[in-house]
C-alpha cells in the first residue's frame, strides 16, 4: 500500500514539483496546501501517513503548524516531516523542540527518504512529540 502524503508549502512551483517527484516514486499525494488553515483541513479530511511541512510558509510558521497538527485532538497525531531550503544546523534547536518526527532538506526530498524516516519512526515505537 502506498504512503499517503500531504504537502504544505507556500510555493506553487515547489508543491507541483514535489508532487510529481513523489508520485513517480510511489508516494500518493492526497492533498496540497499553502496555508495553515488549508493544511489543517486537508490533513483532517485525508488523514495522510505523513505531512510534509515547509518551515517558512510566508507569513506563517511551519513550526506553528506542526504544533497545531500535533495538538488537533487526533488519537494518533500525524507524522510531520519539516522541510526547508535552510540547513538543519541553522534550525537545529527549533526542530528539536517541534513535534515533527524529522527534518528533510528540500534538496534531499525523495520517496526513499520519506520511507526511511517513517520506517525509523516506526522502529522507535512511540515518540515523544513534545
Amino acid at each position: 500500500m502506498a504512503i499517503r502524503c500531504v504537502i504544505v508549502d507556500d510555493s506553487d512551483h515547489f508543491r507541483v514539483a514535489a508532487r510529481e517527484l513523489l508520485e513517480r516514486e510511489g508516494i500518493r499525494v492526497v492533498g496540497l496546501a499553502s496555508t495553515t488553515a488549508d493544511a489543517l483541513q486537508r490533513v483532517s479530511e485525508s488523514r495522510p501517513d505523513v505531512t510534509l511541512v515547509d518551515i517558512d510558509l510566508g507569513e506563517e510558521s511551519g513550526f506553528d503548524l506542526a504544533r497545531q497538527l500535533a495538538d488537533a485532538g487526533h488519537t494518533d497525531p500525524p507524522n510531520v516531516i519539516l522541510i526547508s531550503t535552510y540547513t538543519e544546523k541553522d534550525l537545529r534547536e527549533l526542530i528539536a523542540v517541534s513535534p515533527a518526527i524529522a527534518f528533510l532538506p528540500k534538496s534531499s526530498l525523495s520517496g526513499t527518504a520519506i520511507r526511511e524516516i517513517l520506517g525509523g519512526a516506526c522502529e522507535e515505537g512511540h515518540r515523544d512529540r513534545g
